[in-house]
């Protein structure tokens, strides 16, 4: 009985069932929090373009998949390209090293954004390709000399009162939700105030409004300038699902506006 006391007495207290319940929400929380080793939380984190140089080709492989939103802007000073937004890898290449500029959509996102923009026009003499980023916005003018401008967007395009896509005997085609089935309001492609013109090669615009209600147009010229003096000019434009106060659901539409 001395023993049993003695020993009672030196021994190390158990832990209770609440404080037991408390630790494992403890370890329960910080394994929600640091997931990873790195101990960084990868819920809502953004994915990233990747940018690189080869051969004068700057390449923009947006990489976003399902419906995350890749925003990537390239300015323009004339002197450098500067690219910002969900952007990595190198992100400014001087004007000289640069001579075309060819964008891809590896990962298929429906919500990845490509906007030219800056104080000072692209020039590209090598041509510009894009295939598979969804929304491509000019709002700065882009020349490419005998090269083409290739643009391909599963939602839309649109180039503002700002820009004016010039090559000098290169093509241009300009293609929005030629595909259908794209969700939302939007013009296919929407030139607006812009100039779009090529002396000696072929001018494609193809756009089908979105499936939304509202501004269902396929292409849109709002006070612009499309010439093609040497080429030939083509405007396949299909309405979309709904149906517009002001525009209907045309194929093209001419807006003074």
């Amino acid at each position: 009985m001395v023993w049993n006391a003695f020993a009672n007495r030196f021994k190390a207290p158990r832990r209770g069932k609440e404080r037991r319940r408390r630790d494992r929400t403890a370890v329960r929380d910080r394994g929600a929090f640091f997931p990873s080793l790195g101990g960084e939380s990868l819920e809502g984190r953004a994915m990233l373009a990747v940018a690189n140089l080869s051969s004068g080709d700057l390449q923009i492989d947006f990489t976003a998949t399902g419906s995350t939103s890749e925003a990537v802007t390239i300015t323009s000073d004339g002197t450098n390209y500067t690219l910002g937004g969900n952007i990595t890898g190198t992100t400014s290449f001087s004007v000289a090293s640069v001579n075309r500029i060819t964008l891809t959509a590896s990962g298929n996102s429906t919500a990845q954004t490509m906007t030219f923009q800056g104080g000072t026009a692209f020039t590209l003499s090598s041509g510009l390709t894009s295939t598979g980023v969804d929304t491509i916005d000019f709002n700065q003018s882009l020349s490419t000399g005998s090269a083409n401008i290739s643009v391909t967007a599963p939602r839309n395009i649109s180039v503002s009162s700002s820009a004016a896509l010039s090559p000098t005997s290169g093509s241009i085609t300009l293609s929005g939700n030629s595909g259908g089935g794209a969700p939302g309001s939007f013009y296919g492609v929407n030139i607006d105030g812009a100039t779009i013109t090529t002396p000696g090669g072929n001018i494609a615009i193809v756009g089908r409004g979105g499936a939304g209600t509202t501004s269902a147009v396929g292409v849109r010229f709002a006070q612009a300038l499309v010439t093609s003096r040497g080429g030939n000019l083509t405007v396949p434009g299909t309405g979309g699902g709904g149906p517009s106060s002001t525009f209907g659901s045309a194929g093209v539409c001419l807006d003074k506006s």
